[in-house]
């Protein structure tokens, strides 16, 4: 670190020490393993470790290696998301729902999706189930099963679009 701190004082730049966090990978639990190192900022404040990194190019990350929490937070956005397009517009026809769910619902069940894709069937079928509840709404496929609806609708499956992705 300290030859970062050299390198951007020698070209006139500055680094904001406060936003500074600090993430320990390792399989070991946190009270069994050997203290990591202390990381000192820019500004000269000890740079503590933290469980989780709040984000990280919109992804948040776990010493863990999960991405449990990240998925979850997919999930409440995403929803949330779905809602509102149901809240707001009034008509159910196929066409603008469709657009719409790609255009604003969808957009945040992809985005870094291969790094982040569950492995646990629970994770998987919570996002699945954001595009099942939103279809269910739309005029002339709800009454279908799901899978019936994405066959119609010429969808796939959110589990098979982050493979696809792979």
């Amino acid at each position: 670190l300290n030859t970062v701190y050299l390198w951007t004082e020698n070209n006139n730049m500055q680094l904001h020490g406060d936003k500074f966090e600090h993430l320990h990978y390792s399989g070991k639990p946190q009270k069994d393993r050997t203290p990591a190192t202390t990381y000192i900022s820019s500004s000269g404040v000890v740079i503590e470790e933290k469980a989780h990194v709040e984000k990280d190019l919109g992804i948040i990350m776990s010493n863990t290696g999960s991405f449990s929490k990240h998925v979850a937070q997919v999930i409440s956005d995403a929803t949330k998301q779905a809602a509102w397009v149901l809240r707001t517009f009034a008509t159910r026809d196929v066409t603008p729902m469709l657009t719409l769910f790609k255009a604003l619902v969808q957009c945040k069940l992809d985005y870094c999706s291969q790094l982040w894709s569950p492995t646990s069937k629970g994770e998987i079928n919570n996002i699945e189930m954001v595009q099942r509840n939103f279809l269910r709404k739309i005029t002339n496929v709800g009454h279908l099963p799901y899978w019936d609806q994405l066959k119609k609708l010429k969808l796939y499956s959110q589990e098979r679009r982050r493979e696809r992705y792979m």
